[in-house]
């Protein structure tokens, strides 16, 4: 294919387009081009090898599932991003929208309300009537609706009992029962919870059990605001873990999540879980950005070879000077 930069006429002094050659039989823009796709191609020539180049660079980069926030409902959520690319913000485009209106959601509600008062709303005067069978699903008994929608009937608004009959409970019914009265009056006046020694040490035990018989869940925490990254089925908190992972795969370390626990004092005995471990080489390893006391407690009475990496070793990952041992 031929590109030229000046107008083309052909014998029959006919104007042609500069890019894919074609007679031009309407005009377009300035006469020089057939359509915008051949005018867009004729702006890119120059630096078309370069964009080629760039976009082959960028799908050459991994996938990896990133755990984060929304920003509008704060849950969390996957999304699948290339690698060192930022992750998505929101969860869902109803979220996104909904933020976009977040600051000015005050004077929208002021301008609607404006607009409708004075006005009558459209079900203002109207009875609706009861003539929609539909079927209880906490009691199965039929009864007639407003809507085809309803789930439940007026003895069970929202699937709940409208009322409790407490003199046919069991004393451990009604023990509990006290409880949940006693809590909800607490949340209503905002005052904490109290909890009893007997009963934090017995939360305390059965944690330190469940962390033990399952340290995997209890390693794939999002500790504050770090980004959580799902690579080859393994939970990695931050850039600098999945740095250092990439790494030790690439040098056919094999690098696994340690899942075994290590006692140390630090206001009690408590576990110490290692980020990685390295078979090959027998040793474990931390990824570690800002170091504490307790950090230190860690590692003086770790009885395995810990290497401990900080940010000076995270740049030599990043420049390819690395060496572990």
């Amino acid at each position: 294919m031929k590109f030229l930069g000046s107008n083309i006429f052909s014998s029959m002094n006919e104007k042609l387009c500069e890019v894919c050659e074609k007679i031009l039989n309407e005009k377009y823009g300035s006469g020089r081009f057939c359509g915008f796709d051949c005018k867009q191609r004729f702006i890119s020539l120059k630096n078309r090898e370069e964009k080629n180049i760039k976009i082959a660079e960028r799908l050459k980069k991994p996938l990896i599932d990133v755990e984060t926030n929304c920003e509008n409902c704060n849950q969390q959520f996957i999304c699948t991003i290339k690698l060192n690319s930022s992750p998505k913000r929101f969860c869902t485009i109803k979220c996104s929208r909904s933020f976009s209106t977040k600051n000015t959601r005050k004077e929208i509600n002021k301008k609607v309300s404006d607009t409708l008062a004075g006005k009558p709303g459209w079900s203002r005067g109207k009875k609706l009537e009861k003539k929609f069978e539909a079927t209880c699903q906490k009691c199965n008994e039929t009864f007639l609706a407003t809507r085809r929608s309803k789930n439940f009937c007026d003895k069970h608004p929202r699937g709940r009992e409208s009322y409790l009959d407490i003199s046919n409970m069991s004393e451990e019914e009604r023990k509990l029962f006290d409880l949940k009265q006693k809590r909800s009056i607490k949340r209503a006046l905002n005052l904490p919870f109290k909890m009893s020694e007997e009963k934090r040490k017995h939360l305390s035990e059965v944690m330190k059990r469940k962390a033990k018989e399952n340290p995997d869940v209890f390693l794939g925490g999002n500790r504050g605001k770090v980004k959580t990254f799902i690579i080859d089925g393994i939970k990695l908190l931050g850039m600098w873990e999945v740095l250092f992972y990439q790494w030790a795969k690439e040098s056919s370390l094999n690098p696994k999540r340690c899942l075994t626990s290590f006692p140390y004092e630090w206001n009690g005995i408590r576990n110490y879980y290692p980020d990685f471990y390295l078979p090959t080489l027998n040793v474990y390893v931390e990824v570690k950005g800002f170091e504490t006391e307790r950090d230190r407690a860690k590692w003086t009475h770790f009885p395995e070879e810990l290497i401990v990496l900080r940010k000076k070793e995270i740049e030599e990952i990043k420049k390819g000077t690395f060496r572990l041992i």
